[in-house]
């Protein structure tokens, strides 16, 4: 049921109808439980990290993504899948994955802003102490509902593993 589905003014609201709207207009989110590693650069579909959406649809969201990897080794990339038809775009704030050492010196904040047909990855930094990504989403659907789900691998395969961190969260709004 869509907004543009609201009883006539003075007609019943029937429950059902009521309880559709509230879904419809309910934020989507989802946190990591478990703390997940990886060790090469082949981009998987994370074990938590995903939504559902629906069709027809805009959503704007954020990705907050804990992790720790190896100082200048291994990195960490992050990509979404998402439904056929739809067009995603996302990007933000980490440290960017040129570190020499992963000392507080070679720390900066960088922003990256990315139009992505499922395939565009962004790679970010990542030291032995706690990182931080910070992502910003926005998701249009087209005619399919399907999930958004992160990918994530790490940037260059290192026998240090990278690891997504519990705690880490993705949050949606159907905006229309």
């Amino acid at each position: 049921m869509a907004l543009t589905d609201i009883p006539a003014a003075g007609a019943k609201l029937r429950a059902s109808v009521l309880s559709s709207l509230i879904l419809e207009v309910r934020d989507l989110n989802v946190t990591k439980g478990g703390d997940e590693s990886i060790s090469n650069q082949t981009l998987q579909n994370d074990d938590a990290l995903l939504l559902a959406v629906a069709a027809s649809s805009e959503y704007r969201g954020l990705l907050s993504a804990y992790y720790t990897g190896g100082n200048a080794a291994g990195d960490i990339q992050f990509a979404f899948t998402f439904p056929a038809g739809a067009t995603c775009h996302f990007g933000g704030a980490g440290l960017h994955n040129s570190l020499a050492s992963g000392s507080s010196a070679d720390v900066e904040m960088v922003a990256r802003l990315s139009a992505t047909s499922g395939t565009t990855n962004i790679p970010y930094g990542a030291s032995t102490s706690a990182n931080t990504a910070i992502i910003p989403i926005l998701l249009t659907t087209g005619a399919n509902a399907g999930t958004l789900q992160l990918q994530w691998a790490q940037q260059a395969t290192n026998a240090t593993a990278t690891v997504l961190k519990a705690g880490s969260y993705m949050w949606l709004r159907k905006w229309s």
